[in-house]
């Protein structure tokens, strides 16, 4: 079964996906830490057999602990077939729009997705990008 790896700062965000992404059938870790996150995806890659094919991370671009894109770049340096989902009410700031760009372009990220999120759209978005993977 395919993960679903959500990092937000906000709360009730995370609380709001986990249960809307749980419900389409899939396993769901959460956080608002990069660390725990790349703990996470570390221990479920060499514990339990799964490669980055099986796991999908959406994420935040600006939180107080640690910026988006750096979260990106490094799992992408360790995990370059992770597929990524951005989403975030920063899209629009030049920074995000270059490196979306380059990194769409390389399929580091599978989309992108403002903030208030659509729910059904993200839902779609996921498993259109882990049905492919499968």
């Amino acid at each position: 079964m395919a993960t679903v790896i959500i990092l937000d700062d906000e709360p009730r965000i995370r609380e709001l996906l986990q249960t809307s992404i749980k419900a389409e059938g899939y396993e769901v870790f959460s956080s608002g830490s990069a660390e725990e996150v790349y703990a996470f995806i570390d221990r479920l890659t060499s514990e339990h057999s799964v490669g980055p094919r099986d796991v999908l991370l959406l994420t935040d671009i600006r939180m107080p602990e640690v910026n988006g894109l750096e979260v990106i770049q490094t799992l992408h340096e360790k995990y370059p077939d992770l597929p990524i989902i951005i989403c975030s009410s920063m899209l629009n700031t030049p920074v995000v729009e270059d490196s979306y760009e380059i990194w769409a372009a390389e399929n580091r990220i599978v989309a992108r997705l403002e903030k208030p999120i659509h729910l059904p759209h993200l839902l779609s978005r996921i498993n259109a990008t882990l049905d492919k993977r499968a």
